[in-house]
């Protein structure tokens, strides 16, 4: 920092605080409090408790199933560690998902537009008041998603100078844990790869154009099932019979969904600016739209960016809206579904922001030894 303008310097200094700031006092909130009576108590912390205590991946008592994995795992690993399972200290890895998060953005931005972007994208991150309140409750899965999901796409992005079997086996296994943390990271692991296929479509034309029609028909073929056209009943070899119609979806894996016969924009609206708390949505939503108009001259990396953005809104959109729509209307899970995509929000609007609307070049592996600021 030392070669930094002084300004530079004030600025990053006073983001630092933020940062602390912001950081203690979520880790304070999981230090001094207990798991409530709530969905962690329902689902995954009698769970762990049992895995704690039998030694193994057992647990005799049924919780409720609607989750992955991931939470379960987390408390456990640290309840090990310490060997105690009653220790406040079992909620720290939701603490360490929030910082590693920010973390993974401040990279990204230091990387690619200089110190100073880094920093506004883990102060921006960590401000924000819907992720601290998920970080200092420790109990969901979508901090997980979050985290997950971010380092897929930030992954994609750095595939694009490395061009390694490294990157692109991270990216599948980020796509993967995406799908198996909880129900929602089905679409979001989906979106991880789609968009690392698409700049392959010159090598393997054959190929994905089959993989494109296989899942364009299956889509359709829902679509209208959905409609009322048919009824679709399809074994799904060992995992049991996904049946659909103009009723209803279910699945044994992903249970039964109600289809929702109209389309409210309200709790999206809500999702947005109320509950999931976008401090600086109003800032960055408008800047996106200014960049779609020069999206000819966009990078590489910010195209592919904007393509997971819209892919992931229209997979909360169609879900929400046509399987899930109590849990839209009521808020139950559709502010939380959103929550993973903020990351990739900043990250998309910075690189917008620098690599674009400023006419900056985006940094590249052979220019990253002298960033600019």
């Amino acid at each position: 920092m030392t070669s930094l303008p002084t300004w530079q310097i004030v600025v990053i200094t006073l983001m630092l605080i933020i940062c602390v700031v912001n950081l203690i006092f979520a880790l304070h909130e999981v230090l001094i409090k207990p798991t409530f009576a709530w969905d962690a108590w329902r689902g995954w912390e009698p769970k762990t408790l049992q895995f704690y205590y039998n030694r193994s991946l057992d647990a005799p008592m049924e919780t409720i199933g609607n989750h992955g994995s991931v939470s379960t795992n987390a408390q456990l690993w640290i309840m090990l560690a310490i060997n105690d399972p009653d220790s406040l200290l079992s909620h720290l890895p939701w603490w360490l998902a929030y910082l590693s998060t920010g973390l993974a953005l401040f990279g990204f931005g230091k990387e690619r537009y200089g110190l100073i972007t880094g920093w506004m994208l883990i102060t921006a991150f960590l401000s924000m008041p819907y992720v601290v309140t998920h970080a200092a409750l420790a109990g969901y899965a979508d901090l997980w998603l979050c985290l997950i999901f971010t380092l897929g796409v930030l992954t994609i992005v750095e595939n694009n100078s490395m061009h390694s079997f490294k990157t692109v086996s991270l990216v599948i296994g980020y796509s993967v844990l995406c799908i198996i943390t909880k129900r929602a990271g089905f679409g979001y692991g989906l979106s991880l790869l789609a968009v690392l296929l698409l700049p392959h479509y010159r090598r393997f034309p054959v190929t994905l154009s089959l993989l494109g029609l296989v899942a364009c028909t299956i889509a359709a073929a829902v679509t209208a099932a959905l409609a009322g056209a048919f009824s679709l009943k399809v074994p799904v070899g060992p995992f049991g019979l996904l049946e659909v119609n103009e009723l209803f979806a279910q699945h044994p894996l992903f249970g039964r969904y109600h289809v929702n016969p109209r389309w409210v924009l309200e709790p999206y609206i809500t999702a947005v600016f109320r509950f999931t708390s976008w401090n600086i949505a109003g800032v960055l939503l408008p800047l996106l739209f200014l960049a779609l108009l020069k999206i000819s001259s966009l990078d590489t990396y910010t195209r592919q960016l904007l393509t997971l953005l819209g892919l992931t809104i229209a997979y909360i959109v169609i879900y929400f809206g046509v399987l899930a729509p109590d849990s839209a209307m009521n808020q139950t899970a559709l502010s939380r579904a959103i929550l993973p995509i903020v990351p990739l929000l900043l990250a998309t609007a910075s690189s917008c922001y620098s690599g674009c609307l400023l006419g900056r070049e985006t940094i590249t592996p052979t220019n990253r030894s002298t960033p600019s600021s």
